[in-house]
């Protein structure tokens, strides 16, 4: 059994007024063949956030959350965006640039997130991106919902992970400990070729340190009518 608190379980431990900071990146490639040689699309998406606890109870926290950074990046025969907020970019007008109005909007707001003890979101604002997804699922990716109990190398459980119009179920192993923080490994469910990713928690608080892993799945392409494989990298990580 892996000890790391008096109790043993795997819970998340904040406290009032805490406040921490995450990088999410999503970086995607697309290709016609399977061996990854023929190039169709890439893009990024990256967002920083704040998430500041307002309010502790014994069931679980209130938090907001500000975005800090926003960076859309999109290549394809269609249309092409790059816009980054740290660099005050001017919005340009088309597709692209109504993506990144919307994005520029999102600075100015504080979205409001109820959670339990075990990570779970239980309350969260939606918002509709341009194209009709929900964009702020994606800002719970920083909370691995957690088993809130003791855990032992070998015991699995699943999470799921939300970017604008991409979701990955994922299956995460514990393997070990590395210099304090709890290593899991990270599969995406379904995706029987990559290598699994690895995840680290804070068993203290329960915090995700980085989690980082890469998948390739075959999506159909509605810019050429065919298939297109698509190599995915996530890296989620906390900010110092």
């Amino acid at each position: 059994m892996l000890s790391f608190k008096s109790d043993n379980s795997l819970l998340l431990r904040l406290n009032e007024g805490q406040t921490i900071k995450y990088s999410n990146q999503l970086l995607t490639n697309g290709y016609s063949d399977e061996a990854l040689t023929s190039g169709i699309f890439r893009g990024e998406l990256l967002f920083n956030q704040s998430v500041t606890v307002t309010k502790s109870t014994n069931e679980g926290y209130e938090a907001d959350i500000k975005l800090l950074r926003m960076k859309f990046k999109q290549e394809n025969p269609r249309w092409s965006i790059d816009y980054d907020s740290d660099r005050k970019d001017a919005i340009s007008e088309g597709r692209g640039g109504m993506m990144a109005m919307f994005m520029s909007s999102l600075l100015q707001e504080t979205y409001k997130f109820e959670l339990t003890k075990t990570g779970k979101v239980t309350k969260r604002p939606k918002i509709q991106t341009p194209d009709g997804n929900d964009f702020a699922a994606g800002f719970s990716n920083i909370f691995i919902e957690l088993p809130g109990r003791p855990v032992r190398i070998g015991d699995s459980w699943m999470n799921e992970i939300t970017f604008r119009n991409s979701k990955f179920q994922i299956m995460y192993t514990v393997a070990g400990v590395v210099n304090g923080l709890l290593e899991l490994d990270t599969e995406v469910v379904g995706d029987e070729t990559s290598p699994p990713g690895k995840t680290y928690l804070d068993p203290a608080s329960g915090l995700l340190v980085k989690s980082e892993f890469e998948t390739i799945s075959k999506q159909y392409n509605q810019m050429t009518g065919t298939d297109a494989f698509v190599k995915t990298k996530v890296v989620i990580q906390l900010l110092p």
